[in-house]
């Protein structure tokens, strides 16, 4: 059996995934807090298949949705300076993946746990560029929806951000992500989430960072 391990991490030290960053820059630091959400619809296209470890079953979904993200930062003061990039636009997750656990060998019981990975993309009315990223979440079944079709979910967004729009400016969106994804339709798949401290049950705390540390 090949092992396998995906890990989301919650803290900038474990940060893998996402955009590309320089570690080693140094000038003034700059990190501003960040708050927002997202409700994002679209479509999919599901697989189903044994998985490694046959006759345990398996659903793949791939995709894409989009929709509004709204920003809900705090204003400006002593404690949260205004943040440099606008947060607010038309979200896209674009070549989304999905793999999701739903049979298990026989007197076993499916974990309905799987992962999501997505290209996050927020643009202005105009569909130019704010960020861009890779988004990743672990995905579990909704108990209170049987545990089929509708998964919780919590992972991470590493983006790097554009300003002005469409210009690439070395800065970064680095966000603890929750949302719900719905699967049951897949002509009108669900994604609703939240980012930073606008939560669905947990302070996901999320900045906007030039990623510098002091010279």
């Amino acid at each position: 059996m090949k092992r396998r391990f995906l890990i989301v991490g919650t803290a900038v030290t474990a940060l893998v995934i996402g955009a590309t960053i320089a570690w080693a820059a140094t000038g003034p630091p700059e990190i501003d807090r960040v708050d927002g959400g997202f409700q994002l619809t679209g479509t999919a296209k599901m697989k189903t298949c044994a998985g490694e470890d046959a006759p345990d079953v398996y659903k793949t979904y791939s995709g894409s949705v989009s929709g509004a993200e709204v920003d809900t930062s705090p204003p400006p003061g002593n404690s949260d300076p205004a943040h440099d990039h606008t947060l607010a636009g038309k979200l896209t997750l674009s070549k989304i993946k999905i793999a999701i656990n739903v049979g298990a060998p026989a007197g076993g019981t499916p974990t309905y746990r799987g992962w999501l990975t997505a290209t996050a993309t927020l643009t202005n009315t105009a569909g130019m560029k704010l960020y861009s990223g890779k988004l990743t979440l672990i995905l579990q079944g909704n108990a209170d929806a049987g545990q089929t079709g509708v998964y919780d979910a919590r992972g991470f967004l590493t983006a790097n951000t554009f300003l002005p729009p469409g210009t690439a400016d070395k800065e970064f969106i680095l966000t603890n992500v929750e949302a719900r994804v719905d699967l049951h339709a897949l002509a009108a798949v669900t994604i609703n989430g939240t980012f930073g401290d606008s939560n669905m049950g947990n302070l996901d705390w999320s900045v906007d960072t030039d990623l510098l540390t002091c010279p």
